[in-house]
């Protein structure tokens, strides 16, 4: 007897496909059970970084000045924290009738929960624009999600 005798001859494409997988299926069933994995647990969570927080004051340069003429700057001093990573924070200097007259801004680090920090930033009046407004002025510290604290201050001609 030939040996093409003793094999079945597939004569479709589709018959010799169907065979193939039904052999690989059966092999799959016959093999040896997959070992488990072992569980890993899951990695610690890390509690969110407190909300940024902040204050403001606000105080003239020369210390004791008062009226428009005499105030070199107006420094605003920020107290901030919370957060993490690098902060940008900005104070709007906002004049009489509500125009942002003009935006500082600083960079710092946020420190660990519970921990404040300042840094002052400042807008020049004497010799300035800022000198042909006087009234009622408007310091806003404004962190990364937004508004976070604002205090007003008033430069005020001298009556002669």
């Amino acid at each position: 007897m030939d040996q093409r005798e003793k094999l079945p001859i597939m004569r479709s494409p589709l018959a010799a496909g169907l065979a193939l997988g039904l052999a690989v299926l059966l092999g799959a069933c016959t093999g040896r059970p997959a070992e488990s994995l072992p569980m890993t647990p899951a990695p610690p969570s890390r509690a969110p970084p407190p909300p940024v927080a902040g204050a403001i004051s606000i105080r003239f340069s020369p210390e004791g000045a008062a009226a428009l003429g005499q105030v070199a700057e107006v420094v605003a001093d920020a107290t901030v924290s919370g957060g993490a990573g690098r902060l940008r924070l900005w104070v709007d200097f906002v004049a009489p009738g509500g125009t942002t007259y003009q935006r500082a801004g600083a960079e710092v680090d946020a420190l660990p929960a519970g921990a404040e920090q300042s840094v002052a930033l400042s807008v020049p009046i004497s010799g300035t624009e800022a000198a042909r407004y006087p009234g009622a002025w408007t310091a806003v510290l404004i962190g990364p999600e937004g508004r976070l604290a604002s205090a007003s201050f008033a430069l005020q001609e001298v009556a002669p």
